[in-house]
């Protein structure tokens, strides 16, 4: 070309003398915008502000403004001396550049970005995701999106708690904990308030956590707090909790008036300062799927659990894939795009449109513990299982998957399946009791003894919450070595596995945890 004569390199020709330092510059393989400028005002006679406009063109990726400023480049060129041929590949040159081109200085700061950017998400990576997490703190879908990318990496968000959480996400030993201003209803304001009375005094109960915050505490955001379950560390459960919530925050409003009044009750100490005492029943009135459907909703995680749990061993007795695995293996070709195959998962979102021959058809969005995925329910099929296909309904779906280009961009590929059969699974089939059995017999763990010491009693609340972070049904008992009492935790269960045993250890010492 008249750039450089790509076999022979040593044989490169400059037609246009100006040229030569600009294409040295770039070893003769690539014009830059800022250099596209110099060739439009050194060849063409273009003002600064004119060869701005050009440089404008390419880098929006304009193509008909390209063609509309091809004229007064071959009229300036012509003007100049320059050959209407030599003019014309040039500009040929810069027209086909603008397909590809970027600024210079802009992709260095993009290089250096993303060099930083993975450096510390290699290196320090529950830092990272604590900061990226808490730039999205206000956005429920971001945050679930993130939270996937730490359970990739071995990460847990462990549950906001009020003795815990900060006002954003952060770190809490080998994992992050959930901030309790991306609660649902819990603005920065509250968060701040809520952890600088924390740090002045730990709150002891429900009762002193109401008195010390009722001034700025609603009726919304206590109970936002409570289904998120920033109260469980308090010896309370979210059922008791909630039945006498707004009894005691009008009992405290009517305290905290009495006295800016100076009037005191006949059985009032003027010592009480508007304290508040509760009797909270033991007994716990939100079922599991309640709970966590609350924690979904008020955090936009599953952070105790995941309504699917449940369904473990009977998907694998039957052999179905999780999302994250089918996806996988359509992306790397072992599965064939468009495969017949089942998934378990729990229906979140349905939404219906007319089709061009007046029939309904279905968009359906699922999950299942590892990603969510969308169906596409034609009519035929919706008009035989529309009524199962309701929101909360864990099902089996069968049908056509396919991964597609995600709708925002956002990810590489989305999975896709078109609906074709749905049934409701039979936790009673022979691999599913088989499999219940053995997690039921007496070689099963029970239950998860940890022994607070001395040297690690200030631990043992953060050693009960990682516990509480992996759901399971084993009991959780705290032996005081100084009273010498062994004592369950109210209201908390775990799975102690080996991930959580090491954890323990590394925290209150290998001697301090058992299970029995």
């Amino acid at each position: 070309t008249f750039l450089k004569n790509r076999k022979n390199p040593g044989q490169t020709k400059y037609i246009v003398p100006e040229l030569q330092p600009i294409l040295e510059e770039t070893h003769g393989c690539m014009l830059y915008q800022e250099q596209v400028m110099q060739v439009c005002r050194s060849l063409a006679g273009f003002t600064f502000g004119h060869a701005d406009l050009v440089r404008r063109a390419m880098a929006k990726k304009k193509q008909a403004e390209m063609e509309k400023e091809e004229v007064g480049f071959l009229a300036g060129c012509k003007e100049n001396g320059i050959a209407e041929y030599h003019a014309r590949e040039i500009f040929d040159l810069m027209r086909e550049f603008a397909k590809y081109a970027f600024n210079k200085s802009h992709a260095v700061a993009y290089a250096v970005l993303a060099y930083r950017t993975a450096y510390l998400k290699a290196h320090y990576p529950r830092i990272f995701m604590c900061a990226l997490m808490n730039t999205a703190y206000g956005s429920r879908e971001k945050i679930a999106e993130y939270a996937e990318d730490c359970a990739e990496m071995g990460i847990r968000i462990l549950p906001p708690q009020i003795n815990r959480s900060d006002v954003l996400f952060c770190e809490d030993g080998e994992h992050i904990r959930f901030g309790l201003a991306a609660i649902k209803n819990i603005g920065t304001l509250l968060a701040s308030r809520i952890v600088a009375e924390r740090n002045a005094e730990p709150f002891r109960s429900v009762d002193d956590f109401l008195s010390r915050l009722s001034q700025h505490l609603g009726i919304r955001a206590a109970e936002s707090l409570v289904y998120a379950g920033a109260l469980d560390g308090l010896n309370a459960s979210r059922g008791s909790i909630l039945a006498t919530l707004e009894h005691a925050l009008e009992q405290l409003t009517k305290l905290r008036l009495g006295h800016a009044e100076g009037q005191l009750g006949m059985f009032d100490s003027p010592s009480d300062g508007g304290m508040l005492s509760l009797q909270l029943s033991e007994v716990e009135t939100l079922s599991d799927a309640q709970r966590l459907t609350a924690e979904k909703e008020y955090t936009g995680l599953y952070l105790s659990g995941h309504p699917l749990d449940r369904f473990a061993p009977y998907r694998k007795a039957n052999g179905i894939p999780s999302a994250r695995d089918l996806h996988a293996s359509l992306e790397d070709g072992s599965r064939k795009q468009k495969s017949t195959v089942k998934l378990l998962g729990m229906i979140t979102e349905k939404r219906t449109r007319t089709t061009k021959k007046n029939e309904t058809m279905a968009f359906v969005a699922a999950e299942d513990t590892t990603g969510s995925f969308e169906l596409i329910v034609f009519p035929r099929t919706l008009a035989e299982h529309g009524k199962e296909l309701t929101v909360g309904a864990v099902l089996v779906l069968e049908g056509e998957a396919e991964t597609a280009p995600s709708f925002d961009g956002s990810r590489p590929s989305e999975l896709k399946m078109i609906l074709k059969n749905v049934c409701i699974p039979d936790t009673n089939t022979p691999p599913e009791s088989a499999i219940l059995k053995q997690e039921k017999s007496p070689a099963a763990p029970r239950s998860l003894y940890l022994k607070a010491t001395s040297a690690n009693k200030d631990k043992i609340d953060r050693a009960i919450a990682i516990a509480r972070s992996v759901p399971g049904s084993a009991r959780i008992l705290v032996y005081f070595e100084a009273e010498k009492k062994l004592r369950a935790v109210k209201d908390a269960t775990c799975l102690p596995d080996e991930d959580l045993l090491e954890d323990l250890k590394a925290l209150l010492g290998d001697a301090n945890v058992a299970v029995k």
